[in-house]
């Protein structure tokens, strides 16, 4: 879950370096090409296996689906109050309040059928991008109007990953996975040495 965080992170920040310093990519465009096209794959693939319903143990779907079968073994006596966050990498924006493990088990599954038109074409997407990996991925919001996933819907569903799995955290164990991704900007290092290495190359020349 945090390295599927980790990588919306990376593509963010990748798609704010293309808008800002295209000529650096330029230096090396088969590499970067590699990179956002490794993390893209690596976040279809993700983030939708967190909501396959096929899977039996991975992902929230699968977690759900195990505890209404093993119910009976739980303590159903127990309510919480869970803080959510409206963003991944902030700490808490709301609270949801949940009298037993049968509600939160009942109102997590209505949040993801809310979500499963997002969820369907997410699969459909991640399947047209493995059957096109040589797509040329030179700008992140062009490529993702071509497949119809915005940023934004990943944004979705990563979220309400994270935050279900926060209050069933909170409900077991009293205490939260927060924060939910590490190094958010951890790219702009790699930017702020590249920049510093055009300029100290630029001086030489000059």
């Amino acid at each position: 879950m945090i390295q599927t965080n980790q990588a919306y992170s990376v593509i963010m920040q990748l798609r704010d370096f293309q808008q800002k310093h295209n000529e650096l990519i330029n230096i090396s465009p088969a590499y970067y090409q590699c990179v956002i096209s490794c993390c893209i794959q690596f976040l279809f693939i993700e983030t939708y296996k967190m909501y396959d319903p096929s899977t039996t143990s991975d992902g929230i779907f699968g977690f759900i689906n195990t505890l209404e079968k093993n119910i009976h073994l739980l303590d159903n006596t127990r309510s919480i109050v869970a803080n959510e966050m409206d963003d991944l990498f902030s700490l808490q924006a709301d609270e949801h309040f949940y009298k037993n493990i049968e509600a939160l088990i009942s109102e997590s599954k209505k949040r993801i059928s809310d979500c499963d038109n997002i969820i369907k074409n997410l699969k459909t997407q991640r399947d047209k991008f493995y059957a096109h990996q040589d797509v040329d991925i030179k700008h992140l919001d062009e490529f993702f109007k071509k497949y119809a996933v915005s940023l934004n819907d990943l944004k979705t569903l990563l979220l309400l990953n994270a935050n279900l799995f926060n209050a069933f955290y909170m409900y077991f164990y009293n205490s939260t996975l927060i924060p939910m991704t590490a190094n958010r900007d951890d790219f702009s290092k790699t930017v702020y040495y590249l920049e510093k290495g055009v300029n100290a190359e630029i001086m030489q020349n000059n």
